[in-house]
């Protein structure tokens, strides 16, 4: 299998999109597009989504996001509501919630809907629940509503019923939605015993007190920048996903970006300047990949919005300098491959019979030449085509007429 072909090597950052009804009949026409698929389980249902998992298979590595414990916008009139300041409405009769939020709220908790699409407060009159909203919006079906202060385990029995019949799909990764802690993961870790990757989806601010851990137990970090954002604040988020991005380099775990990346494309088909200001600035701080969400899944220019990430990608490797690990703590002798093959300008790193965990040690180190290892697991092989600049069983991306390395179990050999 191969994913996209040759120009790959132009894009060291992978891109992913989000499965949905916009892209599901183009998936072999963005192949030279994406790295990999993301399915959702908290949207739609979960029949339909299972077949986008058995679809997306076929061609791509597949992430496959549990639902959690979000509460989400079950029904509203006509799929969207525009709200006005000061307006009330009711729960359980203008709008229906996923969850029975009876006993978790309290009169004057905040409200917030979709990624501060609306904002308001709850009002408690009796057994009834209604929201007075604060400031104009929309409600949309479909979308999450977060109640501030109130918290339940980031993995919820539902995710458990669900993960066999996912794991029974064979997925490449797993994500572990709202993680508050490591123990989540490690339970999760227990069900799919190594053969898929566990994913944690850092989206809340419990996730943040124990971040460090968080990282060292998964696999794979997610920065689920919309719920983030909510949680903290907007004005700490930058600073949080430049932290987490650092901590996640540092010990060796890949770390994908998601939420408003493009959105804007949801509905236009070019993004704002904002937009292409904060992807260049994610692909500067090292990010191993880029997750589209709505601009793919239900978006109205879903190629537009994969080419236009893909060119501004592109771009902004081959003009700006890239946020490197430290060397500190990292085992000498990957240490010594990234710096011999920056300092000879090779144009690939070539390894033979490395583990997933090497091979995440070298890329961390965010060498300038491509990774290119060499395995006969062929799920190892699909994991690892998420890692920044790594390309598994990709002989023909071998250079025939520039210099190389080539790493066979801890011996480095030069090639020209």
């Amino acid at each position: 299998m191969t994913y996209g072909d040759a120009q790959h090597h132009l894009r060291k950052t992978k891109v992913i999109a989000t499965m949905g009804p916009s892209i599901e009949g183009r998936l072999k026409d963005i192949r030279n597009l994406i790295d990999g698929m993301r399915v959702n389980l908290a949207h739609g249902t979960i029949e339909q989504q299972m077949g986008y998992i058995e679809k997306a298979r076929e061609l791509y590595p597949v992430i496959v996001d549990l639902p959690g414990s979000k509460i989400r916008v079950e029904t509203v009139a006509g799929g969207i509501r525009y709200v006005k300041k000061g307006e009330i409405i009711e729960l359980g009769k203008d709008i229906e919630l996923s969850w029975n939020i009876e006993k978790l709220a309290e009169d004057g908790d905040a409200v917030v809907f979709g990624d501060s699409d609306a904002v308001g407060r709850i009002m408690k009159k009796g057994e009834k629940l209604f929201i007075e909203f604060e400031n104009g919006g929309i409600v949309v079906q479909g979308k999450g509503m977060s109640l501030s202060r109130k918290r339940t385990s980031g993995l919820t029995h539902r995710d458990l019923q669900i993960l066999p019949k996912v794991m029974a799909l064979k997925p490449d990764f797993v994500s572990v939605s709202f993680v508050s802690n490591a123990d989540e993961i490690r339970k999760v870790k227990g069900i799919t015993a190594g053969s898929v990757g566990v994913i944690a989806k850092v989206e809340r601010r419990e996730s943040l007190n124990n971040i460090t851990e968080i990282i060292q137990e998964s696999d794979v970090i997610m920065v689920a920048r919309g719920d983030l954002g909510v949680d903290i604040g907007l004005e700490n988020l930058p600073e949080w996903q430049r932290k987490i991005i650092e901590l996640s380099q540092s010990m060796n775990k890949p770390v994908l970006l998601a939420t408003q990346v493009l959105e804007s494309m949801v509905t236009n088909p070019s993004p704002t300047r904002a937009e292409v200001i904060d992807v260049s600035t994610s692909v500067a701080e090292g990010v191993d990949g880029i997750i589209l969400s709505e601009e793919t899944a239900i978006g109205k220019y879903p190629l537009e919005a994969l080419q236009f990430l893909n060119k501004l990608i592109i771009g902004s490797e081959s003009k700006g300098e890239i946020l490197r690990s430290k060397s500190e703590g990292k085992d000498p002798f990957w240490v010594s491959v990234a710096s011999m093959a920056d300092s000879m300008g090779a144009r690939a790193i070539v390894v033979r019979n490395a583990s997933e965990d090497e091979i995440k040690q070298l890329a961390s180190l965010r060498p300038s030449a491509l990774i290119i290892p060499f395995t006969r697991d062929y799920g190892s092989a699909r994991r690892m085509s998420i890692i920044r600049g790594c390309f598994p069983n990709r002989d023909e991306l071998i250079p025939r007429n520039e210099r190389y390395i080539v790493i066979s179990g801890r011996s480095i050999f030069l090639q020209n």
